[in-house]
């Protein structure tokens, strides 16, 4: 009796199955497609996601600029402490041009202070850093950092 039940049970199951797939078929063959209230959810939701998402992506893209920027600055830095230690004084400004910095989103840009030097980075305008909340960055050879146009910290910029 047990296996004439769980028999039973089985063929049930199969003929439910097959069923279900025999109805799916039937209607993906009728030509039922999507309703018009279903696409207009649909696009609503991708809308909203996109009016959530771009500001955030666009923010990740100024950031991810912005440090490439800091470590622009500071292998500068470094170069100019290096030509220094080897000649004993700071190099002309032809020379500082042959480091190279190809970026589109900030010039690079060193001036002599009394401390040592000064290397900035300026957004460039027309581009997404253009209003970038740190703004200019300059780094002076004793390890001090400043950010013009903005009250913004190191630790909220770097």
């Amino acid at each position: 009796m047990g296996h004439i039940l769980l028999a039973n049970i089985g063929v049930r199951a199969l003929v439910m199955d097959f069923r279900l797939k025999n109805q799916w078929i039937e209607r993906r063959n009728s030509g039922a497609g999507f309703s018009l209230i279903e696409l207009l959810i649909v696009m609503v939701i991708i809308a909203l996601l996109a009016t959530i998402g771009y500001p955030s992506y666009t923010e990740q893209v100024r950031k991810t600029a912005r440090k490439e920027a800091v470590g622009k600055i500071l292998e500068t830095a470094s170069r100019l402490e290096q030509f220094r230690t080897q000649k004993m004084a700071y190099p002309s400004a032809s020379e500082v041009d042959a480091f190279g910095y190809d970026g589109n989103k900030y010039t690079i840009s060193v001036e002599t202070v009394t401390e040592g030097v000064a290397v900035k980075a300026t957004p460039v305008a027309d581009t997404l850093q253009a209003d970038d909340k740190c703004g200019e960055m300059t780094y002076t050879t004793p390890g001090i950092w400043s950010f013009t146009g903005t009250d913004m910290t190191e630790k909220e910029c770097i």
